[in-house]
């Protein structure tokens, strides 16, 4: 019986850092207001769809059938955006999955522009077409 609780209180979690955005370069000034919050470039969304197809590969083949219960991203608009784009509901994932923003899963608190995130409002309008995204703090 302690065997099973254990198991029952179990949980998976695969930590991933977000796609490239233009920030990520050499060479990019990160005191210019000009990356602000930056999004992903085309080959961070690229990067974004691939290592979501290797999770969902994995998942497959060690998670028996579970369902993945919640996605977890900074409110930085490259960090959501490349949640979204591993998690893409369809094919293999015929449900969708929660996503939450949590303002404590950054890795800084606006010590150069793209560390900064858009103001909460803002992201609120963005991420209106997200389903099951909700921001917290």
């Amino acid at each position: 019986m302690a065997d099973e609780v254990l198991v029952e209180r179990c949980q998976t979690i695969i930590l991933m850092r977000h796609g490239a955005a233009r920030h990520n370069y050499h060479g990019a000034d990160l005191h210019s207001p000009s990356l602000f919050d930056p999004p992903l470039v085309p080959q961070g969304k690229a990067a974004a769809l691939e290592v979501g197809e290797r999770i969902r590969t994995w998942w497959r083949t060690t998670q028996a059938g579970e369902p993945i219960q919640l996605v977890i991203t900074s409110p930085l608009s490259r960090c959501i955006q490349t949640a979204v784009l591993a998690f893409l509901p369809g094919d293999q994932y015929n449900y969708h999955i929660p996503v939450a923003c949590v303002e404590d899963v950054r890795e800084a608190y606006g010590m150069h522009y793209p560390d900064r995130r858009r103001n909460k409002s803002i992201l609120k309008v963005m991420l209106i077409f997200i389903p099951n995204l909700h921001s917290a703090r």
